[in-house]
């Protein structure tokens, strides 16, 4: 579901998204496909584990002949090793992961729980892998986010509950909720039961909601948001469905269904956003009723949580998720700043990228050894000035002037995940502004000739194309005045401000 959210802004955004799926009995292919998506199908393989060789071949398969730009990876049973065999066919891999329990090989990384730990994932990718970490990247579906903006909720009294205990149930907690319900103490609330398809105890849940006098059955429904809007009190599972309803402002009792949830719904509970029951090999009919009737007078103590809650999940995380992989970040909300010790193996990963090492006048890999005496060089260089640009999801480039004279060289460069979105000219003018303060010089830049990206960023910038000492290269020179540099172009060079899509 969480990736159902995320490809429907995707394709809101111009993106053609296609989902691979296990041919198995219960999986929600039909929802895929009547959400307009293409559903292609994997064979039934009797357990994942070990056999995650034969279900890359089997994934290539269904790719056929294809490139794609993006891989999207949701499944607790594939590792680096998996991704490592689809990566030669998508130019960019995006895991969503909340478990930290194994490494992966790609280039961004989600996982939306609310954990305090920022580093656990640090061991299992790379330094230049970009982490997108907590509720505010929560991949929630569309309406969510419009209906919070459109309702305002009455906090002053529990009358109407929501139970849902996610699509399958397998504990069967939703019929433990209704049998508690039965109590004369609860018997005033209203309330809509939601499962899914997948639920095996469908009749069982059927027949005890037909024997209370307030409740309504729902079945895979569409309109989540909806109930979650209409209802005062939610009793429900950790998941997804928390930051729904943390999005809506609904407060809600929660039970953890999976080992996984534990950490994040503990924390929320310590922090006051919700309240844990307790996890699900501890609870039984009797504390279910026992929490309902404590917390259903508790209207102001839940009224915090609710509000809390709306502040911590926007409910736009897929939005911005979407125009995170599509447009690149905030170009308002990038920094500059010295680069220091600590960014030494980052720079190495950049560096050794195949696109900068083919775009590079000596193509070969650089050993980290080299690197570390290279880098540790420069930082002491007082002709040296090496730029870190930093968006608020991680570092985007760098830029480096070697001084000569009064000439500077320009060398830049951009991580993986941010070409193609307009930010190299984005990040030479953010450089060129941190030269504010000097005195006039000569800008220089040397680009191979088949690096028509560069050379299209610095001839629209205002560099004008001189003779070049290299037969396989261009040679661009800008006249640099600080004094009338303004952030945007030289006014000397006439140019215009360039377009961020056509120009990286």
């Amino acid at each position: 579901m969480r990736c159902l959210s995320l490809a429907e802004v995707l394709r809101d955004a111009g993106v053609y998204v296609v989902f691979i799926t296990k041919n198995y009995e219960g999986n929600l292919d039909q929802v895929i496909l009547s959400n307009g998506f293409e559903v292609r199908s994997l064979f039934k393989l009797e357990g994942l584990a070990g056999n995650q060789e034969l279900d890359a071949e089997q994934t290539i398969e269904l790719l056929g002949s294809d490139q794609n730009d993006l891989l999207v990876v949701d499944h607790y049973a594939l590792d680096s090793k998996w991704e490592s065999l689809l990566r030669p066919h998508f130019k960019s891999i995006f895991v969503i992961d909340d478990l930290a329990n194994r490494k992966h090989d790609c280039d961004w990384l989600l996982d939306q729980n609310y954990v305090s730990d920022q580093t656990r994932y640090d061991s299992m990718v790379t330094i230049d892998t970009i982490k997108l970490l907590g509720p505010k990247f929560a991949l929630l579906r569309k309406e969510f986010s419009e209906l919070k903006m459109k309702f305002v909720r009455n906090y002053t009294k529990i009358e109407s509950l929501l139970i849902f205990f996610g699509g399958t149930d397998s504990a069967n907690l939703t019929s433990m909720v209704l049998k508690a319900l039965q109590d004369s103490q609860l018997s005033h609330l209203t309330f809509d039961v939601v499962i899914g398809l997948g639920n095996s105890y469908r009749e069982e849940v059927r027949s005890l909601v037909s024997m209370l006098p307030n409740g309504t059955f729902h079945l895979q429904v569409e309109n989540m948001a909806v109930l979650m809007a209409k209802a005062d009190l939610a009793i429900g599972a950790g998941g997804i469905a928390t930051w729904e309803r943390m999005a809506l402002g609904l407060p809600s009792l929660v039970v953890t269904v999976a080992e996984n949830q534990i950490p994040s719904i503990q924390a929320l509970d310590n922090d006051n956003y919700l309240v844990w029951i307790g996890n699900i090999d501890e609870i039984d009919q009797e504390q279910i009723k026992k929490v309902l009737i404590e917390w259903i007078v508790k209207i102001d103590l839940l009224r915090l949580q609710a509000l809390s809650g709306q502040k911590k999940v926007d409910g736009c995380g897929a939005r911005n998720v979407s125009s995170l992989l599509v447009n690149g970040p905030d170009v308002d909300q990038l920094t500059i700043r010295k680069a220091v010790q600590g960014d030494s193996l980052l720079y190495w990963c950049w560096a050794n990228d195949s696109k900068v090492r083919e775009n590079a006048f000596h193509g070969n890999t650089i050993a980290l050894d080299t690197h570390k005496k290279w880098f540790n060089h420069k930082l002491n260089d007082p002709m040296s000035t090496m730029l870190l640009i930093e968006s608020t999801i991680g570092p985007v480039g760098q830029v480096r002037f070697e001084q000569e004279g009064s000439q500077y060289l320009i060398s830049y460069s951009l991580g993986f995940q941010f070409r193609g979105q307009g930010l190299g000219a984005v990040i030479l003018r953010m450089a060129f502004n941190y030269l504010k303060g000097k005195k006039a010089f000569m800008l220089i830049a040397e680009v191979k000739q088949s690096n028509r990206i560069s050379c299209r960023i610095f001839e629209k910038l205002g560099f004008k194309n001189i003779s070049s000492i290299r037969p396989d290269s261009r040679r661009y020179q800008w006249f640099f005045d600080p004094g009338e540099w303004g952030g945007e172009l030289n006014p000397k060079t006439k140019s215009h401000v360039i377009n961020r899509r056509e120009d990286d």
